[in-house]
């Protein structure tokens, strides 16, 4: 994935403004690409209200990709509607249930990478 120093490349924004746009909550990107080198350069993490809300964001996100030109490697979780996982090989969605989101804490887990919230996302002069 392209990147510009410390800048988000512009399709992880994108997603990012779709989550926010959706009404998710608690948004946040974190860089893994130091840690998952050629792998995934980064983790959106979004939290939703019900599992309907996580599905309908899933399929926006999903929809605007495609008009993009991205497909998804894979999506996992959509049916129970708790964590849905989508793979766009460079960056991954995480969408949580807020309970789900607690429990397994990614933010934790990766929390000495940097991480980019609403701020610094929105505000970044588009």
């Amino acid at each position: 994935m392209k990147k510009s120093g410390n800048k988000l490349p512009e399709i992880i924004k994108k997603v990012f403004k779709i989550l926010y746009d959706k009404k998710n909550e608690d948004l946040i990107v974190i860089d893994v690409s130091k840690v998952l080198e050629g792998i995934c350069d980064y983790f959106i993490i979004a939290t939703g209200y019900t599992e309907e809300h996580l599905r309908a964001t899933c399929m926006e996100i999903e929809k605007k990709m495609k008009e993009e030109g991205i497909l998804p490697h894979h999506i996992e979780g959509y049916e129970k509607g708790v964590w849905i996982l989508m793979d766009y090989d460079d960056f991954v969605v995480h969408l949580f249930l807020d309970e789900t989101r607690k429990y397994y804490d990614l933010e934790s887990l990766w929390g000495d990478q940097k991480t980019y919230g609403i701020k610094e996302i929105l505000e970044e002069g588009d």
